[in-house]
């Protein structure tokens, strides 16, 4: 039936679709007129404050959050870098992540001023003409999430084999920037942790081989403990950290930077 009002129903009907794309295209120009990146929470002008396994002299560790992603030479002043031993051979499963770091890692702990909505860590490893990406081979990601008491530290992220192991989806080859992104939580700190790079390498120890005798601690007939280490040094340039609700800098911010 044409009526007055059937008319009206009919036009509502009809501008509905067009009034959503029109409004999807003004948050698109908008997202765009702002710069459209995200607020990055581990900055020294956020507030975040950071400790790490150590550094090879020269390079601060406060570079990590400095807010600067991109270098073209490794200078000091460019990011953070520290080399570590990291023993090898057999070792009992089930042990905990900070037993792992004990054996030999690179990790940087960063804590913010105040819990955060996140669901995005990226790792920015160096990679420049004279001194390309080696690789990501094996490390993990975590947060900190305060209001679990028992259990805070949750891993949202792991490096395996040079792929990014994360619950629920495809793993995908770590990069020169690796992307760790996860459901949002609240979270007050975050920790990555690198075991080994693309350029990790063996060096002979002093100390001979131990056998596992079956029925030992851990160990299993015919098993050995081997006397050799491997050498690793890590130099990454920028951690970032960001979540869904992060306001966007201004463009006029984020070009400054």
């Amino acid at each position: 039936m044409n009526t007055p009002i059937a008319r009206i129903r009919r036009d509502r009907r009809r501008a509905a679709p067009v009034a959503l794309l029109l409004a999807s295209l003004a948050a698109a120009a908008g997202c765009a007129g702002i710069g459209g990146k995200m607020l990055d929470y581990a900055t020294v002008d956020q507030g975040a404050t950071l400790m790490v396994s150590g550094t090879d002299g020269g390079y601060a560790a406060v570079n990590l959050i400095d807010g600067i992603t991109d270098v073209e030479a490794w200078t000091p002043d460019s990011g953070w870098q520290y080399s570590f031993e990291r023993g090898s051979g057999y070792s009992r499963s089930g042990g905990s992540i900070e037993d792992n770091m004990s054996r030999g890692s690179g990790w940087v702990h960063i804590t913010f001023p105040e819990p955060r909505r996140i669901n995005r860590i990226a790792v920015h490893v160096l990679d420049t003409e004279e001194m390309p990406y080696p690789g990501f081979l094996n490390g993990l990601a975590q947060v900190h999430t305060p209001e679990d008491t028992f259990f805070p530290w949750k891993t949202v992220g792991q490096v395996e084999k040079g792929f990014i192991i994360i619950p629920g989806k495809q793993p995908v080859r770590a990069r020169a920037t690796t992307t760790f992104r996860f459901n949002q939580v609240t979270a007050d700190a975050v920790r990555v942790v690198i075991y080994t790079m693309g350029d990790s390498h063996g060096i002979a120890s002093d100390e001979p081989a131990q056998s596992q005798g079956f029925g030992g601690r851990g160990g299993f007939r015919g098993r050995a403990r081997s006397g050799s280490t491997q050498e690793t040094t890590v130099r990454l340039v920028e951690i970032e950290v960001t979540g869904s609700e992060a306001v966007k800098e201004p463009a006029s911010t984020a070009a400054a930077d």
